[in-house]
């Protein structure tokens, strides 16, 4: 989830910026995003600086605030997703490890600064709508900047990991419109040091749904660790989908969760069930390292091949169940379409999310009637 002043996502931001001086606080929401089998929402309602207050130790933007008492960072979210509207709330709690008070330019002239004040993190989610409960690691931090994110940068891509002695690893990798290529890799250790290691080259990966270009620093294999936690027998991390469409070979450790098994086994990659080992952590050490030098060999023999076997994780299918989710709900996908064409083509610039929010509202309105 993100917290936003002067929503860098925002075309209402963008084009009052184009009229003028814009007020980055008449542009404020709380965006979150979850993902997850038979659970997506995501929001992201506008608000003005008449629905926002602020202070050092709280923010809030409309019914949604976040609170910061001395040692853990409390997020109160109430709000509604789009396209299909379904109601957000709970509680999110953030117990940070060590905090960093420190700041990287991102740009050549410093006008953009990353902060990550709490890169290694404990999270605990609450939510009532959706009824979901996890606790998991977490990473928190700040961007910010005093000109608009796209004057100086052309695109960006940014990832982090948790490592196994709790420090958090992040790459931050920005090309500039003018100037160089600026690669931040930093890990953030549990006593406080920070220190710097080298990032492998850049690597492309599949676009998003939305046609976004992504990259990732390269890899020839892919390992994948599923957590022992309870909750991890229920979800499939969105790490496991990024990792399919990189198409480069997967070695996974699975804990308790077949439908994920089923879904490396069908794209044809390795995976290790440690709940079928009974606890005996040398077995699995061992198996584990069976694969990795047969990967290894492999490799060293040219023969490391992608897996591009055919799979339903693709752009394509998601549209198909999305349009299959919209014609269940009663949802014209057409009528949305039409609704965006008519209104840019008399010169009112709207995004696919406000034609959907108009045909909602209509339908609505006669549902009521």
């Amino acid at each position: 989830m993100i917290a936003f002043v002067g929503s860098v996502f925002s075309s209402y931001y963008h084009w009052a910026r184009q009229r003028g001086h814009a007020d980055p606080e008449n542009h404020c929401c709380i965006n979150v995003c979850l993902y997850g089998p038979g659970v997506r929402r995501w929001t992201m309602t506008e608000r003005s600086r008449a629905s926002m207050s602020r202070s050092v130790d709280h923010f809030a933007v409309g019914p949604s605030a976040l609170h910061w008492d001395g040692s853990a960072l409390t997020i109160t979210v109430d709000e509604w997703s789009n396209p299909l509207p379904q109601r957000v709330r709970g509680r999110i709690r953030l117990h940070p490890g060590a905090l960093f008070n420190q700041t990287w330019p991102l740009d050549d002239d410093a006008r953009h600064h990353w902060g990550p004040l709490a890169p290694a993190s404990r999270v605990e989610v609450d939510l009532d709508h959706p009824d979901l409960r996890w606790e998991g690691a977490g990473y928190f931090d700040s961007n910010e900047g005093s000109e608009p994110i796209e004057r100086p940068f052309s695109s960006w891509d940014w990832s982090r990991s948790t490592l196994a002695d709790g420090s958090s690893a992040v790459v931050y990798d920005v090309r500039q419109k003018a100037g160089a290529d600026r690669l931040l890799a930093l890990r953030f250790r549990p006593d406080g040091a920070v220190e710097s290691f080298a990032a492998d080259a850049r690597h492309p990966l599949s676009r998003t749904f939305w046609r976004v270009p992504r990259h990732m620093r390269s890899a020839d294999a892919l390992l994948l660790l599923h957590g022992l936690e309870p909750i991890c027998s229920e979800y499939i991390p969105s790490k496991l989908y990024e990792y399919l469409w990189t198409e480069r070979p997967i070695l996974a450790l699975v804990h308790l969760n077949a439908q994920m098994v089923e879904v490396l086994a069908a794209c044809g990659h390795d995976c290790i069930r440690t709940d079928l080992y009974s606890g005996s952590q040398a077995s699995i050490a061992s198996h584990t390292a069976a694969l990795l030098e047969a990967l290894v060999g492999q490799w060293m023999r040219g023969q490391l091949s992608d897996k591009s076997i055919g799979h339903p994780y693709s752009t394509k299918a998601a549209v198909a169940q999305m349009q299959k989710l919209a014609r269940d709900r009663g949802i014209d996908i057409k009528a949305i379409y039409s609704e965006y064409k008519a209104a840019n083509a008399i010169g009112e610039s709207i995004s696919f999310e406000d034609a959907a929010s108009r045909v909602l509202e209509r339908l609505e309105w006669k549902q009521r009637k």
